[in-house]
């Protein structure tokens, strides 16, 4: 910093600089946290409440064809985000063919 910066001149603007930069970075770590957090979850197949309990749940789904085979953690990740591959619908959380096709009865 140049000491002829009028922008940090003052101390108090320093501190306040400081202090923000500080709870932007406790943030940015809580936010990190809990998105490991719920990733792991949906690739366990679990909820928190399980994790917390240290309950396993059944990875298991049945098929068709009545042989059971046990799920990776990407079918789970593509099965959160509607079965569908990667790509804008991810971002998109709403089915738009659904919501067109809507009727209404009016009395």
């Amino acid at each position: 910093m140049d000491k002829n910066c009028r922008l940090f001149s003052s101390t108090s603007t320093i501190v306040i600089t400081a202090v923000a930069c500080f709870c932007a970075v406790l943030f940015g770590l809580f936010v990190a946290i809990m998105f490991v957090d719920q990733i792991q979850c949906i690739m366990e197949n679990s909820s928190t409440i399980d994790n917390l309990k240290k309950k396993n749940p059944n990875l298991e789904v049945e098929t068709k064809s009545n042989k059971s085979e046990q799920r990776t953690g990407w079918q789970n990740i593509k099965e959160v985000f509607g079965g569908v591959s990667p790509g804008l619908s991810w971002l998109m959380p709403w089915d738009l063919e659904n919501e067109l096709d809507v009727e209404r009865e009016y009395d």
